[in-house]
């Protein structure tokens, strides 16, 4: 019989298992911690979240069910400062991409929860710009697409990262 595991669970004091069903992009298990309970928003002692791991490994439906069980889509790495977001942008995850912009952004009509949203024009710390600035500096048309109409802020294009992104000089 299957009980619920522990809160506490960590994987080497680091992660949860949840974290990893996330980044190695095991569906069926991520479910089956999330049918048991296991804390979707949950930040590992490093900073990072499962939704985290999720955008960054590419894991589309991973991150369609933690963001439909309710799980942080905004919640930033202490490292590098980057959320969900911008990780599906930097990495160029298109799929990860599209399911955060369902959720569109807080005051987006498109959003498909009113309780949990993808903030679509968070900052980063480093490089500091939006996911929408970094699609335009990587020319990713298809990720501006995306971004733009999952709601984000067309005024977020600030042509001051281009001086400040080191893809700039290409």
């Amino acid at each position: 019989m299957v009980t619920s595991p522990p809160s506490n669970l960590w994987c080497q004091n680091t992660t949860t298992a949840l974290h990893q069903a996330a980044s190695s992009g095991q569906h069926a298990a991520l479910l089956l911690l999330i049918s048991l309970g296991a804390n979707v928003k949950v930040v590992s002692p490093t900073g990072f979240s499962p939704a985290y791991f999720a955008s960054q490994y590419g894991r589309d439906r991973c991150l369609a069910a933690l963001a439909d069980a309710g799980a942080d889509l905004n919640s930033p790495s202490a490292a590098s400062g980057h959320s969900p977001t911008f990780n599906a942008v930097n990495d160029n995850h298109m799929a990860c991409l599209a399911v955060l912009c369902r959720y569109g952004g807080a005051d987006s009509a498109h959003r498909i929860s009113p309780a949990n949203f993808a903030d679509l024009d968070y900052k980063a710390v480093s490089p500091p710009c939006s996911p929408a600035q970094m699609a335009a500096v990587r020319g990713n048309t298809a990720a501006l697409r995306l971004l733009f109409g999952g709601g984000a802020d067309t005024a977020e294009i600030a042509f001051q990262v281009f001086a400040e992104h080191p893809a700039a000089s290409l």
